[in-house]
């Protein structure tokens, strides 16, 4: 039985026409079905706005029974092109989480230039071999003592993604050592893409100016960090540059920097990020972890998302596991 304060946020990353586009391999949400899921999201829940969440935190409000939160990741053009301009026509708020170093400076990041080449490869096997004769050519000695291994470790599906995508994601994001995954990255992504990064950037991501049309509008802009790394993996330091560097966002907005909510890069943190998200004054932060949301101040910075996949695609279908679990 759902008493309130329980909160379905749904997760999304590419939405557009994806068969008709440049890229119709990447892994994504179609706008009509995105268009569809809303219908079906309106039907069975009540959109939420980030504000509603943050008057949860505090006490001041209690969210409808069955309240939904619509949450953007990485600030992509999509989501001012096609998701802004539905939502707005809806009467509806989402919550964006651009990357400071992607729509700022023009850098895009490792996973999505790897988004792409998977993109662009017609067979992951190829792609594979392509990575790892990279990996044998620039770093020998390292792929002689530790390819095998790796192969064995990360050759594992997930309930996104088969074992070898994951295994070419897992090696070029987290488990090879980052100047020699970056390089690698760089030269696999001129093999299969080929356009210069900064151009790249400028076409896949959100710019200042549409960002703050964003605001205006009345969508809440998070931070989502500097340069998305995997945080847990990293150092206080290193952490807190990268989530102070992400706040640059809030500057191109004229916002306050106090009070902003936070999106896990790859849904990873540990006990020192929390912290130190806690010492700048963050409200909230959200995480990939499956399931329903209990909006409480002790859980503020680890809160539950579900995937786009997680629901179906059109209004009129019948109420999924996720629904019927916060009915009232």
């Amino acid at each position: 039985m759902n008493n309130g304060n329980i909160l379905t946020a749904v997760m999304y990353h590419y939405v557009r026409p994806i068969r008709d586009s440049a890229y119709p391999g990447i892994k994504g949400l179609e706008l009509k079905q995105f268009e569809g899921q809303l219908d079906y999201l309106c039907r069975y829940h009540e959109i939420v706005a980030m504000d509603d969440v943050l008057d949860a935190l505090e006490g001041k409000a209690r969210l409808p029974t069955r309240a939904a939160l619509l949450t953007f990741d990485d600030g992509y053009k999509d989501h001012y092109e096609y998701v802004r301009p539905i939502l707005n026509r809806r009467g509806l708020s989402g919550v964006f989480f651009p990357l400071a170093g992607a729509s700022l400076d023009l850098q895009p990041f490792a996973a999505n230039m790897l988004h792409y080449v998977l993109s662009a490869a017609t067979d992951v096997n190829e792609l594979i071999s392509r990575m790892e004769y990279w990996l044998q050519t620039l770093y020998a000695d390292y792929a002689a003592e530790n390819l095998p291994a790796l192969r064995q470790k990360l050759m594992v599906g997930t309930r996104l993604d088969p074992p070898e995508v994951i295994y070419a994601k897992r090696m070029l994001q987290v488990a090879l050592p980052a100047a020699m995954r970056q390089e690698i990255i760089n030269v696999l992504f001129q093999e299969f893409v080929g356009l210069e990064p900064s151009e790249f950037a400028r076409k896949l991501y959100c710019s200042a100016d549409d960002l703050t049309t964003m605001h205006h509008e009345g969508h809440c802009i998070g931070n989502h960090g500097l340069r998305h790394p995997w945080l847990g993996s990293l150092s206080e330091s290193e952490q807190r540059d990268d989530i102070v560097g992400g706040l640059r966002i809030q500057d191109a907005l004229d916002a306050s920097r106090r009070s902003f909510v936070f999106c896990y890069p790859y849904g990873d943190f540990n006990a020192t990020t929390i912290s130190i998200l806690e010492q700048l004054g963050c409200s909230a932060a959200m995480t990939t972890v499956v399931g329903s949301a209990s909006i409480c101040p002790e859980k503020r910075f680890e809160i539950a998302r579900l995937d786009t996949i997680d629901f179906p695609f059109a209004g009129d279908a019948p109420e999924c596991r996720w629904s019927k679990e916060v009915r009232a």
